[in-house]
């Protein structure tokens, strides 16, 4: 997933609860931690309405279904299939 761009101030976004911080690279990376932070909040408590409340369907949006592990890919490759065929008529003589 691509990470937005913080927008050009003198300032980050972010503070740490007192001033904002000055922009940095120090700056950048609490501001996406904190964001990343805020989707796991969001995900976990779509994740506990969906298994505690009946009929709940909850909507996500494709980053956050990711992020849940729904499109995990185990699919073997061609390779793989490949590499783990037998042929089973050379075993029979």
């Amino acid at each position: 997933m691509d990470q937005p761009k913080i927008p050009d101030t003198d300032t980050a976004i972010v503070s740490t609860g007192g001033d904002p911080i000055a922009r940095s690279a120090e700056a950048e990376k609490l501001y996406w931690a904190m964001v990343a932070a805020a989707r796991q909040d969001l995900i976990d408590e779509k994740t506990q309405d969906a298994l505690t409340t009946p009929g709940f369907a909850a909507a996500v949006d494709p980053d956050e279904a990711e992020r849940m592990g729904a499109f995990v890919e185990t699919a073997l490759s061609e390779e793989e299939a490949i590499a783990s065929a037998v042929d089973l008529t050379e075993t029979n003589d």
